[in-house]
């Protein structure tokens, strides 16, 4: 799978270059090694940095860019899945002067390296609750490669978009993809192009 997402990296930055789509996918982010973090982490966020698809933004998660800030993030809970989580994609709902007003989030597992998603709506009501009773989440994963391939470098991504967005990956704006990253997409021929045929 990490093959796969190599050569899908590299055919999406030049699709990006000869189309200028609008979407970010930056040079590989240099990570300290952690050794408590899962290696999907560091296969992923080796070959590429912050990815802006026009709908999410993904990126490693602050804590994990130092050794230092690591080190003095909160003491987690072994017994509860839901403190291993630390978030690597978010929903950008709008920018406010280069600043991201951001909904819902994907987020990787630290302890097994899966990746999920936890609706918002059912967190606040768990929390309401005294953290008592069920807390569940729809796993997108089993690792952070396989998440990259499928949902975002990937003919899946429609399904994240619905997932997360509650709203349709195939609106279209006069005849082609509203969404920058679809348009990407089906120029990579990973998804079919709208009833207009435009890219």
């Amino acid at each position: 799978m990490l093959e796969v997402l190599q050569e899908r990296i590299a055919t999406f930055r030049r699709l990006e270059a000869e189309h200028r789509f609008g979407v970010v996918i930056d040079a590989r982010v240099p990570l300290p090694r952690i050794p408590e973090l899962p290696a999907g982490l560091y296969d992923v966020f080796d070959l590429v940095g912050r990815v802006e698809t026009g709908v999410f933004r993904f990126e490693p998660p602050p804590v994990v860019r130092t050794v230092e800030t690591w080190s003095a993030r909160p003491p987690t809970d072994a017994g509860i899945w839901v403190e291993h989580a630390l978030p690597i994609g978010r929903e950008v709902v709008w920018m406010d002067d280069d600043n991201p007003v951001t909904g819902g989030q994907v987020d990787i597992d630290v302890v097994d390296g899966s990746v999920f998603h936890l609706d918002g709506d059912d967190f606040a009501d768990y929390c309401h609750r005294g953290g008592e009773g069920r807390l569940d989440c729809t796993k997108l994963a089993p690792d952070l490669p396989t998440f990259f391939a499928r949902y975002v470098f990937g003919p899946e991504y429609p399904d994240l978009v619905g997932l997360i967005c509650r709203f349709p990956a195939y609106r279209t704006r006069r005849r082609r993809y509203a969404d920058p990253w679809m348009r990407l997409l089906v120029a990579a021929g990973l998804v079919a192009p709208p009833a207009s045929g435009k890219i």
